[in-house]
């Protein structure tokens, strides 16, 4: 360092001679002075801030306590030993491997990668929910108005109602059903519940196109038989089904 002299003394008058580390600036004043092994200085005449231990001079003239390996972790943002700020740093990493705190003061939990995936909404590990996610992404490419999964086959039928009909057989395979009433001036009831169809009661399909869907997606698909019914007289009224298994 321009203008500073480093002086490395010995005591004669002890046995072994004890070294002592001196650094003067350019005035000859001592800036930092080490007795022994070092462990006990001084910054510009000014004594340790722990008896035995080197302090550092900051660059705002603040003088700094390195510490001891053992100094206890200060709470985040307190005043400290360097020691106990660097053990408060190191445990905030460690944290971060397993927990992340929210703008609003909440801790959640990261979590293994193993943790078990939550029901959607569901409380739970970041890990847990994003298996939930993942998943919910996986269902999405196979899933649509026709229910989940692929669909393998669809099948339509023109269906002559009248009275209570069977329009369509329960089918534990079924991922999509569609009803489209083709009179053109008859309403049809539909009951997908297996029971029998009554006119005026159940699901109201209007003439001339009045329709229906069960499907996954609608939350309403069922694999019961479904029945129809009409209040237009003892007469045929063409109700088309399609089905998708």
């Amino acid at each position: 360092m321009a203008g500073e002299t480093v002086i490395l003394a010995y005591d004669i008058t002890t046995t072994p001679p004890t070294p002592h580390l001196i650094v003067c600036d350019a005035t000859g004043r001592i800036i930092v002075g080490g007795v022994g092994p070092f462990d006990l200085g001084f910054i510009r005449g000014v004594a340790p801030t722990v008896p035995g231990f080197l302090d550092i001079l900051a660059a705002d003239g603040s003088i700094i306590a390195l510490g001891a390996l053992g100094d206890p972790v200060v709470a985040a943002g307190a005043a400290g030993s360097i020691s106990a700020k660097f053990r408060r740093a190191t445990q905030g990493l460690e944290d971060l491997k397993t927990l992340i705190q929210l703008a609003d003061g909440n801790i959640i939990t990261l979590g293994a990668i193993a943790d078990l995936m939550v029901a959607a909404g569901a409380a739970g590990t970041v890990s847990a929910k994003l298996r939930r996610l993942t998943q919910g992404v996986e269902d999405l490419k196979t899933a649509g108005p026709m229910g989940t999964g692929t669909v393998t086959a669809t099948t339509h039928a023109a269906v002559n109602v009248n009275g209570d009909t069977l329009v369509l057989a329960a089918n534990a395979n079924r991922k999509y059903a569609a009803f489209l009433n083709d009179d053109a001036d008859t309403p049809i009831y539909l009951e997908y519940d297996g029971a029998a169809a009554v006119a005026h009661t159940g699901i109201r399909l209007n003439p001339a196109g009045g329709s229906f869907q069960l499907s996954q997606l609608y939350g309403n698909l069922t694999a019961v038989a479904v029945r129809a019914n009409h209040a237009g007289g003892a007469v045929n009224k063409v109700l088309l089904v399609t089905e998708s298994i």
